[in-house]
């Protein structure tokens, strides 16, 4: 069905569950904001018992730390239930690790050269190894910006840092994704920002602070290490789990032979499952605790840039998915004169309240699952506009901001080029 002349044709269909008109916008999902028909389509609902269950106390859990968060007097990091028992955990893995380390050197040393000692002290070094805590890496083709050559992005990091008392960036990899990232690499622990051009490309300067200024965040609450040292324990149970769970029970052609053997494959299934299961309960305390960081790094970004910015910013985050079909179509399309990121700036700028309408509930769908780290947006949201800040203390003016772009569209070339090929040889 269609309404209006032939310049504002709009075409409009009812809603198969409550019946109510929807007005259909081309390139984007039809859907009812009275009922919230095909809200989030082409996805299963989970309608099991304990699914319901998990739902629901997902978003019990999330509105019980929003409640607390909104009425906190002191914003910083604090001790909580839940990040002392996840350090507990993870000490007790790495415990093992160093037992393993220091009981297999014992052997080594006293029991030579008893082959038997040597065998079982090389075991446990074996495992202590395998299990050590090890440093998140930079990827072999990423590469740092070089201060001397872009300059302009880093003078204004550097501002962002020295208003959240953090020490400057060692470093800032602008990649491909739409996204952005603090982490700590290497066994120097550099203090890296990734920077992702299709996000970058999209805001606007106040907004570009309060993006830095949340990465920036991070580092001032210690989330970085404490990620590394509970993810670490993480990772070395997976790896328990991983190694000691066997491939089956008993394999018929071994025959009567293979009986023997199930004994002692159930006793390691037991293992491998214990160990599955708490790095399952270490990964859920420290996703609580990652809501927190969220909630804290948004409220030190917004005492950088000011609530509004940060606003705006927390909303073109989740523009992902429609900017993603936007590249698709110029990626497709072969024009190799387009440049992808102008194209994208204009494609944010003409996306209808409606279809951002709908990715704001989608995320409060979304974001109050038990094991999502970042809260539901409209919570976030919700949560700094109680502690509004009205002033901004770094600000990027025209002139700067211009210089920053300068800078990055000598990159332009080459990340359109990577997006390009990925999306025309995996057909997305």
């Amino acid at each position: 069905m269609t309404v209006g002349g032939t310049s504002t044709q709009q075409t409009i269909q009812l809603c198969p569950t409550c019946g109510a008109t929807l007005v259909v916008q081309p390139h984007y999902v039809t859907w009812c904001q009275h009922c919230g028909w095909n809200i989030k389509p082409h996805v299963a609902v989970e309608k099991g018992f304990f699914a319901k269950l998990y739902a629901a106390q997902g978003q019990k859990t999330s509105e019980k730390l929003l409640t607390k968060m909104e009425t906190m007097e002191q914003l910083r990091p604090q001790l909580s239930l839940s990040k002392t028992l996840a350090f507990f955990g993870a000490g007790i893995v790495h415990l093992v690790t160093l037992v393993c380390l220091m009981l297999g050197s014992y052997i080594l040393i006293n029991g030579w050269p008893n082959i038997v000692a040597i065998a079982g002290a090389l075991f446990l070094l074996g495992v202590a190894w395998v299990l050590r805590p090890q440093f998140a890496q930079l990827e072999d083709d990423e590469v740092i910006l070089s201060r001397s050559e872009f300059p302009q992005i880093y003078r204004m990091t550097d501002a962002v840092a020295a208003v959240l008392h953090a020490r400057p960036l060692d470093g800032i990899i602008i990649n491909h994704e739409f996204n952005a990232s603090f982490g700590r690499y290497g066994v120097r622990r550099r203090r890296i920002l990734h920077l992702g051009l299709p996000l970058w490309s999209i805001l606007a300067p106040d907004e570009k602070i309060s993006l830095i200024g949340h990465e920036l965040a991070h580092s001032v609450n210690g989330d970085s290490t404490r990620g590394f040292f509970v993810g670490s324990a993480i990772n070395a149970l997976i790896t328990w789990s991983v190694i000691l769970r066997p491939d089956q029970i008993w394999d018929s052609n071994d025959g009567i032979r293979g009986l023997f053997a199930i004994p002692l494959n159930l006793i390691l299934l037991g293992v491998a499952q214990i160990a599955w299961l708490a790095g399952y309960g270490l990964v859920h305390l420290l996703w609580r605790d990652k809501q927190r960081a969220e909630y804290l790094a948004d409220y030190l970004a917004s005492t950088v840039s000011g609530t509004t910015a940060m606003l705006r910013m927390l909303d073109k985050l989740h523009l992902a998915a429609t900017c993603h079909f936007a590249m698709q179509r110029i990626a497709l399309g072969n024009n190799r004169t387009i440049s992808m990121f102008s194209a994208l700036t204009d494609h944010v700028q003409h996306i209808p309240e409606q279809e951002r309408e709908r990715l704001r509930r989608v995320q409060l769908l979304e974001g109050s699952r038990l094991d999502t780290t970042h809260p539901p947006t409209p919570y976030r949201i919700r949560f700094l506009q109680t502690h509004s800040i009205t002033t901004s203390q770094v600000e990027l003016s025209k002139a700067e901001n211009s210089a920053i772009d300068a800078e990055l569209t000598r990159l332009h070339e080459k990340i359109q080029r990577h997006i390009v090929s990925q999306m025309t040889s995996f057909g997305t």
